[in-house]
């Protein structure tokens, strides 16, 4: 009988947290969503993201479900709740395998034409995304995206005006502008992004099968 109570106490605990970070995930991710071309997130990554965001809901769904079947007893919501966590972890694992797959190299090269694609050049894009790139390229020290200060066209805006003696700079007429394109920065912030999911793709999948062979025990007993 106090194993039983451990296993609730345990579940109750562990879909607190799930619930907690389902919302901190949710509001993360409903956020690069709407900023995607400020986080830079290509059509590809953009999947990965809307992935999270049904898990969060998903997950808080069955958080609840969890939570009540365990303080009721009840047998049909635990064995629900199973399921959920089994569809909970398949997409978790999907996440994974995505980050996986944005870490290759044939990603990183994918990425590069469809910016040059979809963006180049740069002063022909409408005024919101032009403000956001020479945003990036003021923090990042950096000018253009793939061919420096070429994609601009004729002429380099204000924020490529090398302002720090240490960073790679050169001189185009006249004007010392960074000569490092901002792509080897975003491949490196998408890079971060990408590592951060999977890890927390692989925390919480680990959590999820704790939670799956608990409930089970749940289930056995009821």
């Amino acid at each position: 009988m106090a194993g039983i109570k451990v296993v609730k106490y345990l579940i109750f605990s562990i879909n607190f947290l799930f619930s907690v970070a389902a919302l901190i995930v949710f509001g993360l991710s409903v956020n690069a969503r709407i900023h995607r071309v400020y986080y830079h997130i290509t059509d590809d990554a953009l999947q990965a993201v809307d992935l999270l965001i049904v898990i969060a809901v998903v997950t808080l769904i069955f958080s609840f479900l969890g939570c009540y079947g365990t303080v009721r007893e009840s047998r049909c919501l635990l064995i629900l709740f199973f399921v959920g966590l089994l569809i909970v972890f398949l997409m978790l694992l999907a996440v994974v395998m995505l980050g996986a797959i944005a870490r290759r190299p044939a990603f990183h090269e994918e990425l590069k034409n469809e910016i040059k694609q979809q963006l180049l050049p740069l002063s022909e894009q409408p005024k919101d995304i032009q403000e956001d790139l020479h945003e990036v390229e003021r923090s990042s020290f950096c000018c253009g995206l793939v061919d420096g200060y070429l994609d601009w066209g004729e002429v380099a805006p204000d924020s490529c005006t090398c302002r720090d003696a240490t960073r790679k700079c050169e001189v185009v007429d006249g004007r010392e502008i960074y000569s490092t394109p901002c792509l080897s920065y975003i491949l490196t912030m998408v890079d971060i992004v990408v590592v951060t999911l999977m890890t927390t793709g692989c925390v919480l999948g680990a959590l999820t099968i704790l939670e799956m062979v608990l409930s089970l025990v749940l289930i056995c007993k009821s």
